[in-house]
């Protein structure tokens, strides 16, 4: 439970500035990382609008950043981890999610991505960034992260 707390603490203090965490707006939060989420490696967070899997042009501009660093690093494999709010059914959240990371995963394939293993993962509504009862729309909890694959052997790839 410390572990929770201290992991929203920094990503509330990470996000303390913008405009979506002191409104609630609809607007998308871009760039940092959450706090636990990925290890290793160069890593991103791209956020998205309410149930959306289109990428904001600000998501481009970090999608593009995050693959200019892979490609420098000479990274093999990489790692999509899409997320949803807890706004609908789990199962279309699961979609959703599936959606997200599939979307970023064709972004960076667009930008000559395409030697790089691209490993996809869809983790829904279980994977919160801030916890919040079902049925709720938080936009923090609309993500894909993005970083390096820990461990190529025991990751598992998703598809629609």
């Amino acid at each position: 439970m410390t572990r929770l707390y201290l992991a929203l603490a920094v990503a509330a203090a990470m996000l303390g500035g913008c405009e979506t965490t002191a409104k609630r707006s609809e607007r998308p939060i871009v760039g940092g990382q959450p706090a636990g989420v990925m290890l290793g490696g160069p890593y991103k967070t791209v956020f998205f609008r309410w149930n959306s899997a289109t990428l904001e042009p600000e998501s481009h501009a970090i999608v593009q950043d995050f693959a200019i660093s892979i490609k420098s690093l000479e990274i093999s494999a990489i790692e999509l981890r899409g997320h949803a709010d807890r706004s609908g059914p789990s199962a279309y959240n699961h979609r959703l999610s599936l959606r997200r990371a599939n979307a970023v995963k064709a972004a960076l394939i667009a930008l000559g991505l395409t030697s790089v293993k691209i490993v996809v993962i869809a983790e829904g509504e279980h994977a919160p960034l801030v916890p919040t009862p079902d049925g709720v729309r938080e936009p923090q909890n609309r993500f894909v992260t993005l970083g390096e694959a820990e461990d190529e052997g025991h990751q598992h790839s998703s598809t629609e």
